[in-house]
């Protein structure tokens, strides 16, 4: 058998030869039909297979070429052309062989290319012939070559963990799996698992995302494919979303000093501290530092409330963001705050009114109450005076109480007011206009007794007295109560310090008698007048022997 170079050798002198006899322009009859009966060429057969077949988009193919005799008989190889391989589109994949082997008639190449379209291909090998002893010949099949499976990976999200609105990046890639090369092309959507995603267009690598609610997201990427690349899912990679810290301010604490009671608007607002975001929701309790509060519903992160001090401790106003699911509690710097005692007004009702009698009980009703723009329930006591004299003291109950008294006629009309006494968080105040109290005598009730309602002629009678006043006055008369029955008198000068008195009258003539007693009055009581009987019989004589 020839070698490689051998068919070589022989192929090079042919060519020569026919080329010098298209020059000459002619040869003689006798060594052209020695050339031509040399010439006669023998058919060939050309086949080609394919390292695998269907392949993938971006793989290697290997494909084998065998050009054998197409005699049977003859035992010489054809010799080794160049074999052109072809995936049969304009412009397409192709490879040349170029080195043989061979045996008794055939000889065999290789060459490789790679197609990175998915598609089917009519492959052809074409043997060329070497123009004199062999023919040429080709050989295809059809390669089919499908999408290559990919591979998709997150390979970071940052930052991790984030928190509440703040944007993280996602950084994700898909590539050709093996044996297939290229490089993908299309989306890949990455999704937190909660129902928010994001697009990664290729070539990019990254996308970002924002969660608004604390929590654990599983997150995905996954490629959808193109033409030439199947889809592929990665693996879950898990980002922690904490709460966002925040930020409380007093926007507008009102006026700086006030007295009790007095309604101060507080505005505050509220807002995510960087890197979160968003809007924070629910309410900032807003207190003076006494106990006193008022809350704040956000709306639009934003509020007022009206705090009421109810005493002077407080001396800063304080707002607290209580929190929500997506942000973290917070604190306003304190504002300064002076409250002062608020002032009052003192009321006095006088009962039954303005006019009563000596030793009459009169109840003073008094009530307190915080001045505008104060507020509240003044607490402690009010004096109730009569001049400059305190007669009586209420303790005040829910702002109010009454307490009694009562004032002789002598030095009628009198001046009566009510004066709080002021307490830490309520200033003093006195009732106005005075109230002018005239007192009247009381009227007077006498009564009378003898010591015996029977008696004899010349016998000693004792008249006993007692004077009272009369309700509604109270108090003990004093003074004089003459006893007359018309015709003997006897006077009480002074009664004593029970209102009584008594005196004598002898009656010497028999009969009925009525002692009438007249009380006199004083400066507080009117006068009285009382009755009482007698019957005086005969004395029974005495005789006497001497």
């Amino acid at each position: 058998m020839k070698s490689t170079g051998e068919f070589r050798a022989i192929f090079r002198v042919t060519r020569r030869v026919a080329a010098l006899a298209l020059i000459l322009g002619a040869l003689p009859s006798a060594l052209l039909a020695t050339s031509a009966s040399a010439a006669a060429a023998t058919p060939t057969l050309t086949q080609v297979v394919a390292s695998v077949n269907p392949s993938v988009a971006g793989q290697a193919v290997t494909f084998t070429v065998i050009v054998s005799n197409a005699t049977v008989s003859s035992s010489t190889p054809p010799t080794g052309e160049w074999v052109t391989v072809s995936d049969g589109v304009i412009g397409g994949q192709g490879c040349t062989v170029m080195s043989w082997t061979g045996a008794s008639n055939w000889i065999r190449g290789t060459c490789s290319f790679t197609e990175t379209a998915a598609a089917s291909y009519n492959v052809t090998a074409t043997y060329p012939g070497d123009g004199v002893t062999y023919e040429a010949s080709s050989g295809s099949l059809v390669l089919v070559v499908n999408k290559d499976a990919t591979t998709t990976t997150i390979s970071s999200v940052a930052p991790s963990p984030s928190v509440s609105g703040e944007t993280f990046t996602i950084t994700a890639s898909t590539a050709a799996a093996s044996p297939g090369s290229g490089t993908p092309t299309g989306t890949i959507t990455v999704s937190d698992g909660a129902g928010k995603t994001c697009s990664i267009a290729l070539p990019a690598v990254s996308c970002t995302i924002t969660e608004t609610t604390p929590a654990t997201y599983a997150m995905t990427a996954t490629y959808g494919g193109d033409a030439n690349f199947v889809g592929s899912s990665s693996g879950t990679t898990n980002e922690v979303v904490g709460q966002a810290s925040s930020t409380t301010t007093i926007t507008s604490p009102g006026p700086s000093t006030v007295v009790v009671g007095a309604t101060i608007p507080v505005s505050v607002s509220v807002a995510p501290m960087s890197p979160g975001t968003g809007t924070p929701t629910g309410t900032v309790t807003v207190s003076d530092g006494a106990g006193d509060t008022c809350v704040v519903t956000l709306a639009a992160h934003v509020g007022s409330c009206n705090l009421i001090p109810t005493s002077i401790a407080p001396t800063q106003i304080l707002a607290t963001y209580v929190g929500s699911t997506d942000f973290t509690t917070s604190a306003a710097s304190p504002v300064s705050l002076t409250v002062d005692p608020a002032s009052t007004s003192t009321n006095l009702t006088l009962s039954p009114g303005a006019t009563v009698v000596s030793g009459q009980i009169v109840t003073a009703n008094v009530s307190v109450a915080a001045a505008a723009p104060g507020s509240g329930t003044p607490t402690g006591t009010v004096d109730v005076k009569v001049g400059v004299t305190t007669v009586c003291a209420v303790t005040l109950s829910a702002g109010a109480g009454s307490c009694t008294f009562s004032e002789p006629a002598l030095g009628s009309p009198y001046s009566v007011t009510a004066t709080y006494v002021a307490s830490t968080n309520y200033a003093t105040s006195t009732s106005s206009p005075a109230i002018s109290l005239t007192v009247n005598k009381a009227n007077t009730s006498l009564a009378m007794s003898v010591s015996s309602t029977s008696t004899v002629s010349g016998q000693v009678n004792t008249i006993s007295v007692t004077v009272s006043a009369v309700a509604p006055g109270t108090g003990t008369p004093t003074g004089s109560v003459s006893v007359s029955d018309g015709t003997h008198t006897c006077s009480i000068a002074s009664l004593d310090l029970s209102g009584s008195g008594s005196c004598q009258i002898t009656e010497t003539t028999p009969g009925s008698y009525t002692f009438t007693g007249t009380y006199a009055g004083d400066s507080n009581f009117n006068t009285g007048n009382g009755t009482t009987a007698e019957t005086v019989s005969k004395a029974a004589p005495t005789t006497v022997i001497t």
